[in-house]
């Protein structure tokens, strides 16, 4: 198991089944995890204040916590 896969499972274990980001290079395996867990919605945004924005206003309308997941640092997975 990787820790994407582990994050995925604790994710699901907390009862999230939607999370909002804004992928970058480092991304990639956590993608793949959600992608391949099946159980999990990406919905992907064109900025940061707008992901953050989207699982904000989901958060309140559905009365839970959400999850954003925004890039580190361009680059980062590379070299």
């Amino acid at each position: 198991m990787t820790v994407a896969d582990a994050f995925v499972a604790t994710l699901a274990a907390r009862g999230i089944d939607t999370v909002f980001g804004l992928p970058g290079s480092t991304e990639a395996p956590l993608l793949e995890a959600i992608r391949a867990d099946g159980g999990l919605r990406y919905v992907l945004a064109l900025h940061e204040g707008a992901a953050v924005s989207m699982a904000d206003g989901f958060a309140r309308a559905r009365g839970r916590p959400a999850v954003v997941g925004l890039h580190t640092t361009v680059g980062t997975m590379t070299g």
